[in-house]
């Protein structure tokens, strides 16, 4: 796609990308891979590997992956400007009035239809990506087990994913492999 398409979309989608991160990163993923087909499930679930394991925002770190696999550095500069822009405006129009409205009833119920919405489409994206990726028992034990490592051990993504290297890397030099123990 063109520059002027990346800027277009992701400013469309930063304009109605409701519900936080993963809520928008569920709508991403259906755009990006299903809908428009500019990047592949293997490639939307390696980048969100890697924007879970970054710091700052998931869904602005996905977003910049998308665009610099489409079109590099200038890809990934517009992209990440395009869709952050919206929320940005809407955080200081919004910032502005919300004082003086919070204490209203609607905005009550709102918030807790929105709320609602944005579970079921984390859990969704989980599926989704998950159906995709999980290819036997050991991605679902490694799934499973940062599950409870996050939920239960209370660790951030970024420790699961240290000391699952550590763990990985630790097998991988003190076991010898099959052919070293052929020439043993």
């Amino acid at each position: 796609p063109s520059m002027t398409t990346i800027a277009t979309r992701f400013l469309v989608l930063g304009t109605i990308g409701f519900g936080g991160g993963l809520a928008v990163i569920a709508q991403l993923r259906q755009l990006v891979v299903e809908r428009w087909r500019w990047i592949t499930e293997g490639e939307f679930a390696e980048g969100f590997a890697i924007a879970q394991s970054l710091p700052g925002a998931n869904a602005g770190n996905l977003v910049t992956y998308v665009g610099l696999r489409l079109r590099g550095l200038g890809g990934a500069a517009v992209a990440l400007a395009s869709f952050i822009a919206p929320s940005a405006v809407f955080m200081i129009v919004l910032g502005r009035f919300y004082a003086d409205f919070r204490d209203a009833p609607q905005i009550h119920f709102f918030f807790r239809g929105l709320i609602a919405a944005v579970v079921a489409l984390i859990l969704i994206t989980g599926y989704r990506i998950g159906s995709h990726t999980m290819k036997n028992w050991v991605d679902v034990a490694i799934a499973v087990a940062a599950f409870f490592a996050s939920t239960i051990g209370r660790l951030s993504t970024i420790e699961i994913v240290l000391r699952q290297a550590r763990s990985v890397s630790s097998r991988a030099f003190s076991a010898p492999s099959p052919s070293m123990k052929r020439h043993a």
